[in-house]
């Protein structure tokens, strides 16, 4: 097949119509047309974006490039930050819709969970609290157990419950973690006290963070076995986490996955 002049003209007419509108290379400013400081400083500007941009960080490029063109008006004298800037705003809506149709599958899959548990309701603080129907109310029971609290008007969060009952005092003064034979140090916390019937018990009752407690927790859930060693100010104590307790938590902690989401979205409407 032989290539005709004409169609090597064609090719070229789109090719520089492509470089015009900054399809192919990003604009050159001639050293005639502006300092070598700012120079430096357009260069410095546009690293950042394109390193916002490889980072996924598009809406801090958005503003990076837009902040360019704006104090540099000449460096998009043809429209290329102008189409980049377009191109990427379009990524984050498509973005925004992808983690909006993620949260209601989310929420969709939770829900069960967060319907399922017990609402207690503070009046004075403004406070409810939520907590899986087979956890125990009572102190003097061994037991791991975790519960959500809401005011409506913040973020829900998570408190964790570690309770020791026995015939003798430990004095806790830390506990680790055995969770399918990996160990895992709790460290020091600052355990209440109380006796009733000849019986002892000494609890914690924390905020969970969202990082490595939580996921602690979630370990145990998902655990085949988990023992527990409480060390007191002598002597220790060992409890292994029940399958009630195990279940009690993986549902209470899928009902804080939907609590979050629900008020997040709520937040955003």
């Amino acid at each position: 097949m032989t290539i005709k002049p004409l169609h090597i003209l064609y090719a070229f007419l789109i090719l520089l119509l492509l470089s015009c509108f900054g399809g192919l290379n990003e604009p050159i400013v001639s050293d005639d047309e502006i300092s070598d400081y700012d120079r430096e400083t357009i260069n410095r500007m546009i690293k950042s974006g394109n390193n916002l941009v490889k980072s996924n960080n598009l809406n801090g490029a958005i503003s990076q490039y837009n902040t360019l063109i704006n104090e540099y008006p000449i460096v998009d004298s043809l429209g290329y930050y102008k189409n980049k800037i377009d191109s990427l705003d379009i990524e984050v809506k498509k973005q925004v819709a992808f983690q909006k149709n993620e949260m209601e599958k989310q929420m969709i899959k939770y829900e069960k969970n967060y319907k399922s548990l017990k609402r207690n309701i503070d009046e004075f603080k403004g406070l409810t609290f939520l907590e899986d129907r087979n956890v125990t109310p009572y102190r003097s029971i061994n037991s791991v157990h975790a519960y959500i609290v809401e005011n409506g008007k913040s973020e829900p969060y998570l408190r964790m419950v570690y309770q020791y009952a026995a015939d003798d005092w430990l004095f806790i003064e830390n506990f680790k973690l055995s969770i399918d034979g990996g160990i895992l140090n709790m460290g020091a916390f600052n355990f209440e006290r109380d006796n009733s019937g000849g019986r002892i018990y000494e609890w914690i009752d924390e905020v969970v963070n969202d990082g490595q407690q939580l996921q602690n927790l979630i370990n145990i859930s998902d655990s085949k076995k988990t023992v527990i060693r409480y060390n007191g100010s002598k002597y220790y104590g060992e409890r292994t986490v029940s399958k009630n307790q195990k279940r009690s938590l993986k549902n209470v902690i899928n009902a804080y996955y939907y609590a979050k989401l629900k008020f997040n979205t709520s937040s955003n409407d």
